[in-house]
């Protein structure tokens, strides 16, 4: 009797790369040829890249390449303490920053190697991960959008947040003249027309949605067209991410590259 020979067809692709010294999971379509948008797609503290293979995976299967990289001091580039409150007080934001600082370099070499156009790239984030990109978003006028999960884009206002909730200064002195410099929101100016997705628990109790809510106000009046900018508050929900907040950010994936 005879048999068939099945080829093993995978619609997803995902592989191991190092885009300027970063180790990264690059998650791709089969599915489709052609100049794919990229996602640049961070976790948060104390994460690291194979926890968000999965969400990279979704996106994949919806037409989109992502990139996934380790944030400094995550995953393997070395082990804190991280569930020790001080560990993250002396630590936070400097990954935040060194994190933001080689993402140029990141893009560079992503598009020499890897081949991703430009002019085609989305950063997303969760927590940490939205500190990050909205560092990035601000620096890289070339990416499209930007969609930050339960992290903060107005920097300063959310260091006065930590220190509330923490009673602890979590930024040095010299950290904090950092922050007033780099702040995303000092350059609000520069973000109209790109969109800007906030996606955020009205219950958080790990970042504030307060300082989403002022991002928010503070930049709507530079928005010629208020769809580009969102803030969607998830009611009763704490510092975690959704299947909603999934789908709600491949709808603006869609839009915007």
């Amino acid at each position: 009797m005879g048999g068939y020979n099945v080829k093993e067809y995978s619609l997803i692709d995902s592989s191991e790369v190092i885009l300027n010294g970063v180790p990264c999971i690059y998650i791709k379509p089969n599915f489709i040829n052609g100049d794919l948008p990229t996602v640049l797609l961070y976790h948060g503290w104390s994460s690291n890249k194979e926890n968000f293979k999965f969400i990279g995976t979704v996106l994949a299967q919806n037409g989109f390449q992502v990139i996934v990289p380790d944030a400094v001091d995550h995953g393997v580039r070395a082990s804190l303490d991280y569930e020790n409150i001080l560990i993250m007080k002396e630590n936070f934001w400097r990954v935040v920053f060194e994190t933001v600082n080689e993402s140029k370099g990141l893009i560079d070499e992503a598009v020499k190697v890897l081949g991703i156009n430009e002019n085609k790239i989305a950063v997303m984030g969760s927590s940490m991960g939205g500190f990050i990109c909205s560092g990035i978003f601000t620096r890289n006028k070339n990416v499209k959008c930007i969609i930050n999960m339960n992290g903060a884009s107005a920097w300063e206002n959310s260091e006065y947040h930590f220190r509330r909730l923490h009673n602890l200064n979590f930024a040095t002195e010299e950290q904090m003249a950092y922050i007033k410099e780099n702040d995303p929101l000092r350059f609000k100016g520069t973000f109209n027309p790109r969109g800007i997705l906030l996606l955020h628990g009205d219950s958080d109790t790990q970042v504030s949605i307060e300082t989403q809510r002022y991002f928010y106000n503070e930049v709507k009046g530079t928005y010629m067209d208020s769809n580009n900018l969102q803030l969607i508050e998830s009611p009763g929900l704490d510092h975690y991410k959704t299947v909603r907040m999934l789908e709600e950010s491949i709808d603006w994936l869609n839009r915007f590259i």
